[in-house]
Formats: structure tokens, sequence, C-alpha cells
């Protein structure tokens, strides 16, 4: 596609980035599905070993009690709670050490809401399973209910979204559930000033560095199955075909 092309010759101009923090937006690994989310194991294991070299790895509660840092960080999420998380991914986690956040649709959880990947028959995560995740050090955020567009929803169902999904999680954790991930990556200045209301902090797309400001729409670098463009994304200030892909995400209703 010539307009990519052309983006990727610009993204080679750019200078590496020299602040600002990065957080990750992960879905799956090794689960075998073939999706463009789906990482091969061995493929994430090298970001990891990647990310350790060149940045201090914390959760996102973390980073934002300490809006300034002598060392780059970086912010491991995975969206959607499938139980590939507690089955694959969690035991490389804690193997290493490394600090993650999991973001929690609960109606996938509660099997009152379709999978959020299309296409990705897989099962999610039991109650059981985010309980001993949580207990394990994963921060545990809310993800919606029901995985829904929430540009889309109304005042009333923007609100029970946000509302309950939190009473929900925190309920069956017993513990606080600070944070949100807006469903599908969409969100305008309604939800986020909703979101606001009843969330410390809420992540989004964007494929830019958090630079601080704004807690309720920190930027994510999405990590897709393309081992090629790893490590120059998390070099950068701003990834250009995501940051682009973001906007027009938002134009779209």
């Amino acid at each position: 596609m010539p307009l990519k092309r052309s983006l990727n010759l610009v993204q080679r101009l750019l200078p590496e980035a020299s602040r600002g923090d990065v957080v990750l937006a992960y879905h799956l690994v090794g689960a075998g599905t073939g999706a463009v989310v789906d990482l091969p194991v061995r493929e994430f294991e090298r970001q990891l070993d990647l990310l350790t070299e060149r940045f201090h790895l914390c959760t996102l509660k973390d980073l934002l009690a300490a809006p300034a840092a002598p060392q780059p960080r970086a912010v491991l999420t995975f969206d959607d709670a499938y139980a590939n998380f507690v089955e694959v991914v969690l035991p490389i986690l804690e193997r290493r050490r490394i600090p993650s956040v999991l973001y929690v649709p609960i109606g996938f959880v509660q099997g009152t809401a379709k999978a959020p990947l299309t296409g990705a028959a897989l099962p999610a995560c039991t109650f059981a399973d985010l309980r001993a995740a949580a207990s394990a050090g994963v921060e545990i955020g809310s993800h919606g209910v029901n995985h829904l567009n929430l540009r889309r929803a109304s005042d009333a169902a923007l609100t029970e979204e946000l509302r309950r999904s939190r009473e929900v999680l925190e309920q069956e954790l017993g513990r606080a559930v600070p944070s949100f991930c807006y469903p599908q990556a969409k969100v305008d200045a309604r939800v986020e000033r909703a979101t606001a209301v009843h969330y410390e902090s809420a992540v989004a797309a964007g494929g830019r560095r958090h630079l601080g400001g704004r807690p309720h729409r920190i930027p994510r670098f999405p990590v897709r199955r393309d081992e090629a463009r790893f490590e120059p994304m998390i070099r950068s200030r701003l990834w250009l075909t995501e940051a682009l892909a973001s906007e027009v995400r938002q134009w779209r209703r």
C-alpha cells in the first residue's frame, strides 16, 4: 500500500524518543489462533528481553504514582481476559518477575457477552483465575461489561458499562479497580468525561509515548505479530501507522 510505505519511510527518519513512557497493548500469546494479535511464545520472550534491557517495567498504577522517573519505563497491558493469559502469559511473566495489567470485560467472563476478538474461539478467565492473578501481583482493570463501542452508547448505557464492570470486579477480587480500557479503542470527550467519574485512569490506542497529562486517555502501542517492527516501535516517540489508524478510528462513529 503506497500510504503505508510512505509512512514507513518517514518513520525511519524520525529520531528516537528522548523521554516519555511506553505502554504496550497485548492480547494473546501462543494461543494458536493465527490472529495478528496472537504472538508466538518465542517472539514474546524476545520482546521481553528487549524491554528489560531498555526499560524499568512497572504497573500503570506505579507509573502514574510517580510521573517523572530517571529511567524510561514501560507497562505491559493485556486486553480481554482470555484464559490464555493465566495459562501461557502469566507463568512467563512470573518467571521473569515482570509486572502487568489485565483488562477484563466482565460479560465475557460471566458468559453473558461474546468473545471480544472475532475468530478467537477461546475460553475466558474465571473469577477464580482473576483472583489468583491479582494475588500474584497483576493489576486488574475494567474493559467494560460487553466490550461495546461506548461512543454509540446512551448516557445511561455508558454509565452502566463503567459502573457495573468496576463494581463486579471489586466485589469478586476484594480490591480496588482503578483503571479502565476503552473497548475497541473508541473514545471521545463524552466517554472520557464519564470514565473520569468512575476511574483514576484509562488507556486508549494512539501509537505514541505517554508524556504525562490526561490520565484518562493514556496512549498505547498495539503489539502485533510483526517481529521486525517491535524494536523500532518501542524506541520511537510516535508510531505513524498506528497514530494515523487511531485518528481514523476516532473519526468513525
